[in-house]
């Protein structure tokens, strides 16, 4: 966090200076830092699997795309 304020340069963020920072973040390849669980960059291989497995052997149950 004390490093994304310093991204600001020490002004009172306005939702254009915030937005311009975590495109920067994002875009220099960072993680935009959070509370509570992990950002994911990639589709969990654990979940590829288990969605693999049920479109094969239950192909009765309906599931989103």
């Amino acid at each position: 966090m004390m490093n994304f304020q310093k991204k600001l340069g020490g002004v009172e963020p306005t939702q254009e200076l915030v937005e311009k920072a975590l495109w920067d973040t994002l875009n220099a390849g960072q993680v935009v830092p959070g509370y509570g669980h992990a950002v994911l960059r990639k589709t969990d291989p654990r979940y590829v699997a288990q969605r693999e497995f049920c479109h094969r052997n239950l192909p009765s149950i309906p599931c989103s795309s």
